[in-house]
């Protein structure tokens, strides 16, 4: 069987768009990377038709549409764009278009224009955040019968078949922050749960696993009330507030935009002991101050960059993912733990 680009990306563990910058001397490449892929590319036995084949994908001139479900100033899907964009530079040379398409907050009519848009525009594959409603679901089950691939990324929807879909366990990050409650409970008390919209059933899921824990890990705290949180910073941050002021509970999970919840904390009249979701600016130097105890990072430049990639190597070679829901691990972060994450 011939050696091909995908065997090479594997054994050297770089994506295919790097594989064929390398081969092929194009583009920008750290040159130590390049001389171990043209290694390995040697001992392999790989016999070069890929500028044929580079061509003839370019000449398809394919595209790759990823549909949010929000507009920008978001911390969270900051980081998952920059893991698309970097996809987006691993496949450039292969000519493959790469188009975001932004929705109005978590309106699943706006979501199903953006999809018919995406379509419309030429869209082979599509990334999609889905919005968990019955108008995006028969549209996903459409553009799944008329042959264009869908994956799901950082959220999902039950009982539909997509192409792949890549996200965190939201049971296991609900799980983990039970444990997380567990350690830094002293005494019983009241907890305040704090989420973005629950029209995405995986902030659904960490919220019932959260509960369905606490009542077995740590049956001493009672979950007080559960706050769907708005989009808007100043919003968001009155609300947290004023859910403080009427339940001053001591202990606290949030998933939200960071800087109204750490800002609220900040304010409260009493001693919180709080866990966050995901590290953005906020998050890390709040962490860093001892402002919040722990956050729980869910890795969003990898979703991002793992959703393009899956489509890229269907596109490009065949590819059909061997797992159909990929997760990604979540990890907790403390004050001491944050300085190794941003060195390597």
């Amino acid at each position: 069987m011939a050696i091909t680009m995908k065997d090479i990306a594997q054994r050297t563990g770089v994506s295919i768009g790097t594989v064929d910058r390398a081969l092929n001397n194009r583009g920008r490449i750290n040159p130590e990377v390049a001389s171990r892929i043209r290694k390995v590319a040697q001992e392999m036995g790989y016999k070069t038709n890929s500028v044929a084949k580079s061509l003839a994908i370019r000449n398809k001139k394919l595209k790759i549409a990823v549909v949010l479900h929000i507009q920008r100033n978001n911390n969270y899907y900051e980081e998952v764009e920059a893991g698309i964009r970097e996809a987006e530079q691993d496949i450039f040379d292969f000519g493959i278009q790469l188009t975001i398409y932004r929705g109005i907050g978590f309106d699943p009519q706006d979501q199903l224009r953006q999809l018919e848009l995406a379509v419309s525009n030429g869209a082979n594959a599509i990334v999609l955040v889905p919005i968990d409603s019955p108008l995006i679901r028969d549209k996903v089950t459409q553009l799944q019968q008329a042959g264009i691939p869908v994956v799901f990324l950082t959220n999902f929807m039950e009982n539909i078949p997509v192409f792949s879909s890549i996200r965190c366990n939201y049971r296991r990050s609900g799980q983990i922050a039970a444990g997380l409650l567990r350690v830094l409970a002293r005494e019983p008390g009241d907890v305040l749960v704090f989420s973005t919209s629950f029209s995405m059933l995986g902030h659904r899921r960490r919220v019932e696993a959260l509960q369905a824990q606490l009542a077995i890990s740590c049956p001493q705290l009672t979950i007080r009330k559960v706050v769907e949180l708005p989009e808007g910073e100043l919003d968001c941050y009155q609300l947290v507030k004023d859910a403080l002021a009427e339940y001053p509970c001591p202990y606290l999970v949030y998933n939200g935009n960071a800087k109204a919840g750490i800002r609220a904390i900040q304010e409260a009249p009493h001693p919180i002991s709080s866990i966050f979701y995901d590290l953005s600016p906020s998050a890390r130097e709040a962490l860093s101050a001892g402002i919040i105890d722990a956050v729980i990072f869910q890795n969003p430049r990898q979703q991002g960059y793992r959703a393009v990639n899956i489509l890229f190597e269907y596109l490009t070679a065949g590819t059909i993912p061997v797992k159909p829901v990929e997760l990604v691990e979540c990890n907790v972060l403390l004050r001491e733990s944050i300085q190794e994450l941003s060195q390597p």
